[in-house]
């Protein structure tokens, strides 16, 4: 299966990071992607992430929760992350600069899904297609541009599908591990 964008360009510039184990079975095999201003809608199977991908991205998360700073994208300069987790549940900021371009939060399990959900409903740039009461079945992806979502190149905001799609993953995995 082809690789996503963002993998394959993002697995090119890092070098390989020591195994961490091996991804839990038990795990679920597909979680939705929604993009709130939308309303839009799609599946994303574990299947389409490789395992290495998860791996290389699992040391950037280290980073960014130990720092509490902005962890760049090799390759994707100028864009970085920062993270804030609680439970079952991630919400990632990804920054042009010093200007927000996308929030997402990811929902492991359906305990943190709610909360989460209304949370992500409190702010972004523009009116939310979805309702604040109405989660997705966990796990899910919600997504919302921000202000910096504008001054962003059409391309660059399919690659940053992906590594939201990506980054889910190996915050679900990363959860499933820790149980």
């Amino acid at each position: 299966m082809k690789v996503l964008q963002f993998a394959e360009d993002y697995l090119a510039t890092r070098t390989r990071e020591g195994r961490k184990g091996t991804v839990d079975v038990t795990a679920p095999h597909q979680i939705e992607h929604v993009t709130l201003d939308t309303g839009h809608a799609r599946r994303s199977p574990r299947s389409a992430i490789e395992d290495e991908i998860i791996r290389v991205l699992d040391a950037g998360f280290d980073r960014a929760i130990t720092t509490g700073a902005r962890e760049p994208i090799p390759g994707w300069a100028p864009f970085s992350f920062s993270v804030t987790v609680e439970a079952g549940a991630a919400i990632v900021k990804l920054w042009r600069e010093a200007t927000p371009v996308v929030t997402f939060g990811i929902a492991a399990d359906a305990a943190s899904s709610p909360k989460l959900w209304r949370l992500l409903h409190d702010g972004g740039a523009g009116r939310h297609a979805t309702s604040p009461d109405r989660p997705p079945a966990a796990p899910w992806i919600g997504a919302r541009m921000e202000i910096g979502a504008a001054l962003t190149a059409p391309d660059d905001l399919l690659w940053i599908a992906d590594f939201e799609r990506c980054f889910a993953w190996a915050f679900i995995d990363r959860s499933r591990r820790a149980q």
